[in-house]
């Protein structure tokens, strides 16, 4: 009879324990600030424009106004050592006017290419606050589930020891690997924290209760749906569109050195030469300079370009055939994850275990070890199905930074199952 009731306490007791630590939801254990991924978002873009902001470069360049002539010089010389004899020569080099201009446009396209860079590089942490989020949300979860776990194996230890006193037939066995059990959740519990920790430091989240509300999530049908559809763009991908840039800047060296070809007028200048000999008008003359027409002017530099133009074009062809092997693969990991994520959903439906749990309450042969297990069973349950489900998330960002998606000023929150504008 001793035992009998022993046996009945201590289901009622694990029911409550049950009702306490599973049938609530976190947020109202509870009552901490509140963060969405959209905050989190919103605030990285905010350090970043801040960090921008404190490190600005002045960027303010002096082009050429319009100008005909390049340069002016003068000239003096002696003749045969002699003051009565000098020679003085004032010489204008002319400058083709449209090179002058695409050389400025130059200058432009090399400083918007430096911002590109600049800019690229702050888009570079994106991927890090993107997986950030989903560490902290599922290391939320864990840790909830982990606690849960902890309890009910608190409470299995203690009854097979009660047990254990009343019936020595127990194995004493099978309590030393409870305790041992314990100890390994309690170590799990401590690293879920202390990542937990690193991660909140990393978001700049100072409130080591916050809490991660991730209701808006986007769903694993909608992320499939929306890496199918997404295709590497050469204008839009970060590093393809600095490949454009730098092919652009060597177009434009081209077209300096084809029109800096067709300057004929090299100068004009006017040259005095003082001679008691001569009349004034033979002392005065005039010149110019005149560049003839020629196929190999400028060619050596031309060829230069049009060899670093196509060495360009190599890299830029190498990059993209490298960034479609690398998101094919990307892609078939994600699609072998939800595969593995759907199979072990479809295992635990067909299980059952909740339905195996509610038959056994209402059987008139409840005990307290065999509800504990199979309660610990159904956290595991949860706790792979979670994780799996972890890996297809981080799997997914992993998917748009191949694409070049992932940046903060295509103001995209792509953990919004609508895809919402950060700002």
């Amino acid at each position: 009879m001793a035992f009998k009731f022993l046996c009945r306490k201590h289901a009622f007791l694990i029911l409550v324990v049950y009702l306490l630590f599973v049938g609530i939801p976190a947020q109202e254990i509870f009552a901490q600030k509140t963060f969405t991924a959209q905050d989190i978002l919103q605030s990285a873009i905010r350090n970043t424009e801040a960090a921008n902001a404190k490190n600005t470069v002045d960027t303010e360049i002096n082009l050429a106004d319009k100008q005909w002539i390049d340069q002016m010089e003068f000239r003096t010389e002696l003749n045969e050592l002699d003051l009565r004899q000098q020679e003085y020569t004032f010489r204008m080099r002319f400058k083709n006017d449209k090179v002058r201009q695409l050389q400025n446009q130059l200058y432009e396209m090399q400083l918007s290419l430096l911002e590109s860079e600049n800019k690229a590089d702050a888009d570079d942490g994106a991927q890090e606050i993107y997986e950030a989020i989903i560490n902290l949300y599922f290391n939320q979860e864990l840790a909830r589930i982990s606690e849960q776990k902890a309890n009910l194996i608190k409470d299995k230890n203690k009854l097979e020891t009660t047990l254990f006193k009343n019936d020595q037939k127990l194995n004493f066995n099978d309590i030393l690997k409870i305790n041992e059990r314990a100890k390994d959740i309690q170590m799990a519990i401590f690293d879920i924290n202390i990542e937990r920790q690193k991660t909140l430091e990393s978001l700049a989240i100072v409130d080591d209760q916050a809490i991660l509300d991730l209701s808006n999530l986007i769903d694993i049908a909608t992320l499939s749906t929306t890496v199918d559809r997404l295709q590497i763009k050469t204008e839009d991908h970060p590093a393809l569109s600095l490949h454009q840039d730098r092919l652009a800047l060597l177009e434009q060296e081209y077209r300096i050195e084809e029109n800096d070809k067709d300057n004929l007028l090299k100068f004009a200048q006017i040259k005095y030469k003082d001679d008691d000999k001569l009349r004034f008008e033979r002392e005065l003359s005039f010149g110019i300079g005149l560049i003839i027409p020629y196929k190999t002017t400028n060619q050596s530099n031309i060829t230069k370009i049009e060899l670093e133009r196509i060495e360009e074009n190599f890299k830029q062809q190498e990059r993209i055939l490298g960034m479609q092997n690398e998101l094919g693969q990307e892609r078939q990991s994600l699609r072998n994850l939800i595969k593995r994520y759907e199979f072990l959903e479809a295992f635990i439906q067909e299980e059952n275990l909740e339905l195996l749990k509610t038959e056994y309450l209402a059987s008139q042969q409840v005990t307290p070890l065999p509800l504990i297990n199979l309660e610990l069973m159904i956290m595991d349950r949860q706790i792979d199905l979670m994780l799996v489900k972890q890996d297809i998330y981080l799997q997914y960002i992993d998917v748009l930074e191949s694409i070049g998606a992932l940046r903060f000023s295509n103001n995209t929150n792509y953990l919004d199952r609508k895809l919402a504008p950060i700002e």
